[in-house]
């Protein structure tokens, strides 16, 4: 994830760029594997009723859930220096 905010109010760019916002920030990507995991588990834990009840009240359609599987899997990979 690119242009985020910092876990602090006070790391929020790098002291040679002019755009605001930090890249690759272990924090930020662990919080948010996390979150898509714990998200992705919830049709597991819920009455099937209950889960479609709650994917049409906040509109999350199958292609939302199948992208929010890549873009964890993506922050899962190990990342490897070119």
């Amino acid at each position: 994830m690119c242009g985020v905010a910092g876990p602090d109010e006070f790391h929020t760019g790098y002291p040679d760029r002019e755009e605001p916002g930090l890249d690759n920030h272990a924090y930020t990507n662990l919080t948010a594997t996390w979150v898509l995991w714990r998200a992705l588990e919830l049709p597991h834990y819920l009455p099937q009723e209950r889960w479609s009840e709650l994917t049409e009240q906040l509109h999350i359609s199958d292609d939302e859930l199948q992208h929010w599987d890549r873009v964890r899997d993506g922050l899962t990979q190990r990342r490897r220096n070119p």
